[in-house]
């Protein structure tokens, strides 16, 4: 009497592990394509939301300034001031005037870890990537790649929020005109005289 084994000879299975490679070289770059551009919408995303938490917030709370620490200081912009307590500095909120800090401003920031701050140019204010060096006292907004985004002063009156992009190097220094790398960049009171490149 003779056995009848059932099952897949080698032969068969090696046959379907190539088809099965096969696919998923094909489908890998699809699905990290997709991956990637949506990071990138969710960063551009990330810097909307945080202007318009500027504009129609902390900048009217405050009656025309920007993050910074103190009303007399011209440098010390930082995004940390939408989200701790500043009703020491620019007074509490008075719901009859409509005046005073009035936040947080953003539900979607937390404070900066040692691991946020690996890129040299995300604390360097001396080659005018930042105003103030960031620490891990600050909090932050973060973009799809999780660091942290910036808030620039970048003329006299022109302020901008920078994402590092992919790479985490932050790389449109203050001065720029032109973005540099692969950062985002939104301008928060005026249009934007440069476009990012497409998500993809």
């Amino acid at each position: 009497m003779k056995i009848k084994q059932a099952g897949m000879t080698l032969i068969e299975i090696s046959v379907v592990l190539l088809i099965l490679v096969a696919l998923a070289g094909l489908a890998l770059p699809y699905v990290s394509g997709i991956s990637s551009s949506s990071l990138c919408k969710a960063t551009d995303m990330t810097l909307s939301n945080t202007k318009k938490a500027i504009m129609e917030g902390f900048y009217i709370d405050t009656l025309g300034y920007f993050p910074k620490a103190t009303k007399s200081t011209t440098a010390d912009f930082n995004l940390t001031y939408l989200l701790e307590d500043s009703a020491a500095v620019w007074g509490a909120f008075n719901p009859e005037t409509r005046l005073g800090w009035n936040g947080p401003y953003l539900d979607l920031g937390r404070k900066l870890t040692a691991d946020n701050l690996t890129s040299t140019t995300l604390t360097n204010t001396s080659s005018g990537f930042v105003h103030v060096a960031l620490t891990t006292s600050n909090f932050a907004v973060f973009d799809g790649w999780n660091h942290p985004i910036i808030l620039q002063k970048h003329s006299t009156d022109d302020f901008r929020l920078v994402s590092a992009g992919f790479n985490g190097d932050l790389e449109t220094k203050i001065t720029d005109t032109v973005i540099g790398g692969d950062d985002r960049v939104l301008y928060v009171n005026k249009p934007s005289p440069v476009t990012n490149s497409s998500c993809g």
